[in-house]
Protein backbone atom coordinates (compact mmCIF):
# COMPACT_ATOMS: atom_id res chain seq x y z
CA UNK A 1 0.00 0.00 0.00
CA UNK A 2 1.03 2.96 -0.90
CA UNK A 3 1.50 5.99 1.96
CA UNK A 4 -1.15 8.41 1.29
CA UNK A 5 1.58 11.57 2.15
CA UNK A 6 3.27 10.73 -1.23
CA UNK A 7 0.10 11.70 -3.41
CA UNK A 8 1.08 15.21 -4.59
CA UNK A 9 -0.13 18.46 -6.10
CA UNK A 10 1.95 17.95 -9.12
CA UNK A 11 0.78 14.63 -9.60
CA UNK A 12 -2.98 15.52 -9.81
CA UNK A 13 -1.94 18.41 -12.23
CA UNK A 14 -0.01 15.75 -14.44
CA UNK A 15 -2.98 13.30 -14.75
CA UNK A 16 -5.65 15.93 -15.71
CA UNK A 17 -4.22 14.81 -19.16
CA UNK A 18 -4.74 11.63 -18.62
CA UNK A 19 -8.07 10.03 -19.27
CA UNK A 20 -10.07 8.03 -17.41
CA UNK A 21 -11.24 4.74 -18.26
CA UNK A 22 -14.30 3.57 -16.86
CA UNK A 23 -12.79 -0.12 -15.18
CA UNK A 24 -10.34 2.28 -13.58
CA UNK A 25 -12.46 4.02 -10.72
CA UNK A 26 -15.40 2.61 -9.52
CA UNK A 27 -18.26 4.56 -10.82
CA UNK A 28 -19.91 3.84 -7.40
CA UNK A 29 -17.33 5.41 -5.25
CA UNK A 30 -17.22 8.41 -7.55
CA UNK A 31 -20.81 8.86 -6.80
CA UNK A 32 -20.30 8.24 -2.82
CA UNK A 33 -17.30 11.12 -3.32
CA UNK A 34 -19.98 13.76 -4.88
CA UNK A 35 -22.55 12.98 -2.98
CA UNK A 36 -20.40 14.26 -0.13
CA UNK A 37 -19.00 17.36 -1.90
CA UNK A 38 -21.68 18.24 -4.22
CA UNK A 39 -23.60 19.87 -1.38
CA UNK A 40 -23.78 23.66 -0.98
CA UNK A 41 -23.51 23.26 2.53
CA UNK A 42 -20.19 21.24 1.62
CA UNK A 43 -19.08 23.76 -0.45
CA UNK A 44 -19.41 26.81 1.48
CA UNK A 45 -17.60 25.18 4.52
CA UNK A 46 -14.82 24.47 1.96
CA UNK A 47 -14.36 27.88 0.35
CA UNK A 48 -15.39 29.72 3.81
CA UNK A 49 -11.86 27.65 4.74
CA UNK A 50 -9.90 28.07 1.63
CA UNK A 51 -10.48 31.76 1.25
CA UNK A 52 -11.84 32.81 4.68
CA UNK A 53 -13.64 35.82 4.99
CA UNK A 54 -14.41 36.20 0.63
CA UNK A 55 -17.63 34.48 0.60
CA UNK A 56 -18.74 31.49 -0.83
CA UNK A 57 -20.74 31.72 -4.12
CA UNK A 58 -21.21 28.30 -5.63
CA UNK A 59 -19.26 25.27 -6.97
CA UNK A 60 -19.50 23.10 -9.94
CA UNK A 61 -18.54 19.44 -10.53
CA UNK A 62 -15.72 19.72 -13.34
CA UNK A 63 -14.84 15.27 -13.63
CA UNK A 64 -12.39 13.20 -12.14
CA UNK A 65 -9.24 11.80 -12.36
CA UNK A 66 -6.70 9.37 -11.77
CA UNK A 67 -4.13 9.95 -8.96
CA UNK A 68 -0.86 8.76 -8.81
CA UNK A 69 2.14 8.54 -6.65
CA UNK A 70 5.30 10.29 -6.24
CA UNK A 71 6.87 8.23 -8.95
CA UNK A 72 3.75 8.69 -11.24
CA UNK A 73 2.29 5.65 -11.28
CA UNK A 74 -1.46 5.37 -11.30
CA UNK A 75 -2.90 4.14 -7.52
CA UNK A 76 -5.65 1.79 -8.52
CA UNK A 77 -9.07 2.81 -8.18
CA UNK A 78 -7.73 6.03 -6.71
CA UNK A 79 -9.11 9.40 -7.91
CA UNK A 80 -9.79 12.88 -7.55
CA UNK A 81 -13.42 14.71 -7.98
CA UNK A 82 -12.81 18.44 -9.17
CA UNK A 83 -14.53 21.21 -8.47
CA UNK A 84 -14.40 24.78 -9.78
CA UNK A 85 -15.34 27.26 -6.66
CA UNK A 86 -16.92 30.64 -7.33
CA UNK A 87 -16.05 33.37 -4.22
CA UNK A 88 -15.97 37.04 -3.27
CA UNK A 89 -18.96 37.93 -5.31
CA UNK A 90 -18.12 35.77 -8.35
CA UNK A 91 -14.87 37.52 -8.91
CA UNK A 92 -12.71 34.73 -7.15
CA UNK A 93 -12.05 31.84 -9.31
CA UNK A 94 -10.41 28.35 -7.66
CA UNK A 95 -9.86 24.72 -9.14
CA UNK A 96 -9.70 22.03 -5.89
CA UNK A 97 -9.13 18.54 -6.37
CA UNK A 98 -10.49 15.97 -3.80
CA UNK A 99 -8.53 12.72 -3.26
CA UNK A 100 -10.33 9.97 -2.82
CA UNK A 101 -9.57 5.95 -2.08
CA UNK A 102 -11.10 3.14 -4.05
CA UNK A 103 -14.34 3.17 -2.06
CA UNK A 104 -14.81 7.18 -2.22
CA UNK A 105 -13.08 8.02 1.05
CA UNK A 106 -11.53 11.13 0.94
CA UNK A 107 -8.05 11.57 2.07
CA UNK A 108 -6.71 14.91 0.74
CA UNK A 109 -7.91 18.42 -0.96
CA UNK A 110 -5.46 20.02 -3.25
CA UNK A 111 -5.76 23.66 -4.66
CA UNK A 112 -5.11 23.42 -8.05
CA UNK A 113 -5.03 26.63 -9.28
CA UNK A 114 -6.31 29.79 -8.60
CA UNK A 115 -6.72 33.76 -9.47
CA UNK A 116 -6.47 35.22 -5.74
CA UNK A 117 -4.27 37.54 -4.92
CA UNK A 118 -4.51 38.82 -1.51
CA UNK A 119 -6.64 35.79 -0.35
CA UNK A 120 -4.37 33.09 -1.30
CA UNK A 121 -5.44 29.86 -0.10
CA UNK A 122 -5.46 29.54 3.93
CA UNK A 123 -3.84 32.13 4.77
CA UNK A 124 -6.31 34.09 6.40
CA UNK A 125 -7.89 30.86 8.02
CA UNK A 126 -4.42 30.24 9.03
CA UNK A 127 -4.24 33.35 10.89
CA UNK A 128 -7.99 33.02 12.45
CA UNK A 129 -7.73 28.95 13.51
CA UNK A 130 -7.87 29.29 17.12
CA UNK A 131 -11.60 30.37 16.36
CA UNK A 132 -12.16 28.20 13.45
CA UNK A 133 -10.60 25.31 15.34
CA UNK A 134 -12.07 25.89 18.53
CA UNK A 135 -15.78 26.80 16.87
CA UNK A 136 -15.02 22.78 14.85
CA UNK A 137 -14.10 21.23 18.13
CA UNK A 138 -16.93 22.67 19.69
CA UNK A 139 -19.17 21.52 16.97
CA UNK A 140 -18.15 18.00 16.68
CA UNK A 141 -16.97 16.94 19.89
CA UNK A 142 -19.15 14.61 21.47
CA UNK A 143 -19.12 12.52 18.31
CA UNK A 144 -14.76 12.33 18.75
CA UNK A 145 -12.70 10.36 20.33
CA UNK A 146 -10.40 11.22 22.46
CA UNK A 147 -7.62 10.44 19.78
CA UNK A 148 -9.53 12.47 17.29
CA UNK A 149 -9.73 15.65 19.90
CA UNK A 150 -5.95 14.93 20.45
CA UNK A 151 -5.47 15.50 16.87
CA UNK A 152 -8.18 18.34 16.34
CA UNK A 153 -6.28 20.16 19.17
CA UNK A 154 -2.78 19.38 17.57
CA UNK A 155 -4.10 20.82 14.03
CA UNK A 156 -5.51 23.74 16.10
CA UNK A 157 -1.99 25.04 17.96
CA UNK A 158 -0.31 24.03 14.92
CA UNK A 159 -2.27 27.09 13.05
CA UNK A 160 -2.54 24.08 10.05
CA UNK A 161 -6.18 25.32 8.13
CA UNK A 162 -5.44 22.72 5.77
CA UNK A 163 -5.20 20.10 7.85
CA UNK A 164 -8.31 20.81 10.00
CA UNK A 165 -10.38 21.13 7.08
CA UNK A 166 -9.02 17.89 5.59
CA UNK A 167 -10.06 16.26 9.14
CA UNK A 168 -13.27 17.97 9.53
CA UNK A 169 -14.57 16.42 6.03
CA UNK A 170 -13.06 13.15 6.80
CA UNK A 171 -15.08 12.59 9.98
CA UNK A 172 -18.13 14.28 8.23
CA UNK A 173 -17.81 11.91 5.14
CA UNK A 174 -17.45 8.61 8.35
CA UNK A 175 -20.18 9.90 10.06
CA UNK A 176 -22.43 10.39 6.94
CA UNK A 177 -23.04 14.40 7.55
Amino acid sequence: MLPLRSITALVVLLVLHVPVKAQDVSERAVRRARTFFDLAKRGREIVNTVHFGCGYDSHTYKGYVKVTDKDNKVVPGHFAVVYDCKWSSNTGDTRMAFLCNAEGTFYEMQVMKTNAVFAQPFVAANASIKILGEALLELLKKDLSEADRKFARKLIDDANAKGLLEWSLKVQQTLGR
